[in-house]
């Protein structure tokens, strides 16, 4: 079950769209968002340093890739060296408007990374994801 979903993106649209469709779903009751990486690794952080079992602690994550700051390429390189044997069951979904092909085979490389999801996000993948979770 997802209790936690954290939305990284810089779009206020966007986060506001996905959590409409992932409430409308029953996914995640609590939704957080993050306008970019940096604020992500963050939130993780103060997460984790208080205590890994925290129901805060998301089951899903709603990666943006192109955003100021820190973008989601950045996110990843440090996600993948620092959180991700502490929180092996998350699951991180890019969600982005690239189509450069470039870019979904740089996304297999993250082992953390459990697919490449086109914006906007729709009730196909509400479906794939709820057929991940049973």
């Amino acid at each position: 079950m997802i209790n936690t979903v954290l939305c990284i993106d810089d779009d206020f649209t966007t986060q506001f769209l996905t959590k409409i469709l992932l409430n409308d779903a029953g996914i995640g009751g609590n939704f957080v968002t993050a306008n970019n990486g940096r604020e992500a690794l963050d939130y993780l952080h103060n997460l984790l340093s208080k205590n890994i079992n925290d129901k805060n602690v998301p089951q899903l994550i709603l990666l943006d890739l192109n955003m100021p700051i820190m973008d989601g390429w950045e996110f990843l390189d440090h996600y993948s060296k620092n959180y991700a044997n502490k929180l092996p069951l998350v699951k991180v979904y890019i969600n982005s408007s690239s189509i450069d092909p470039k870019d979904y085979e740089k996304a297999k490389t993250y082992s953390c990374v459990k697919d490449f999801i086109s914006k906007p996000l729709n009730e196909n993948f509400v479906h794939v994801l709820k057929a991940t979770l049973e």
